[in-house]
C-alpha cells in the first residue's frame, strides 16, 4: 500500500507540474492577456463548433452566468460571437470568430514549441515509451466509471477492507 502510495503522490505531484508549466504558464506568459480559463473556453468552443451556454456552463461544471461573464470577454476582444438560435429564441448559440481562431492557433503552436522543447530533452526511446505509456493511462482513465469504482470502494470500507487492495 505504501509502494502504491508513493507511487500515487509522485504521478501527481508530476502531472500538477507538468500541467502548471506547459498549460496555465504558457497561456500567462503569451503575449495575448488571456487566463488560462479563457483558452480552454476557446478550445471548447473551438471544438462544438456552434454551441450553447448551457453546454459551455456543464462542460465547465460552473453556471452558466459564470460563463456569460467569460463570455463577454472573450466577445469584446472579438474572440467570439454569440446569437440567439432561430428555433428557440431563448438559447444563445456561440462560435468561434476568425480572430478568436487566430489566437487559439497561435497559443497552440506557442505550446507545441515549448513542448516539443521538453520531449527534446528525453532520448528517443524515452519519449516512445512514455506517450506509449502516456496514451494507454489516458484510455484507463476514459474507460473508468468513476461512479462504479467509488461504490466498490464504499462497499469495501463497509466490509473493513480499507487497505486499498481490491477484493
Amino acid at each position: 500500500m505504501r509502494e502504491t502510495d508513493n507511487r500515487v503522490d509522485r504521478f501527481d505531484a508530476a502531472l500538477r507540474s507538468v500541467a502548471q508549466h506547459l498549460g496555465a504558464n504558457i497561456v500567462l506568459q503569451a503575449p495575448f492577456d488571456l487566463t488560462p480559463g479563457q483558452v480552454f473556453l476557446l478550445h471548447l468552443i473551438k471544438k462544438e463548433e456552434r454551441c450553447t451556454v448551457s453546454q459551455l456552463a456543464e462542460k465547465m461544471e460552473v453556471k452558466p452566468s459564470a460563463i456569460t461573464v467569460m463570455l463577454d470577454r472573450l466577445e469584446n476582444r472579438r474572440y467570439i460571437e454569440r446569437f440567439r438560435d432561430q428555433q428557440d429564441r431563448r438559447v444563445v448559440i456561440v462560435q468561434l470568430t476568425k480572430t478568436g481562431a487566430d489566437v487559439l492557433q497561435k497559443i497552440w503552436n506557442l505550446r507545441k514549441r515549448v513542448v516539443g522543447y521538453c520531449l527534446q530533452q528525453l532520448d528517443e526511446e524515452e519519449v516512445t515509451t512514455f506517450i506509449q505509456v502516456f496514451e494507454k493511462l489516458a484510455r484507463v482513465a476514459a474507460d473508468l466509471d468513476v461512479q462504479e469504482f467509488l461504490s466498490t470502494i464504499n462497499e469495501e470500507e463497509k466490509r473493513g477492507n480499507t487497505d486499498g487492495n481490491r477484493t
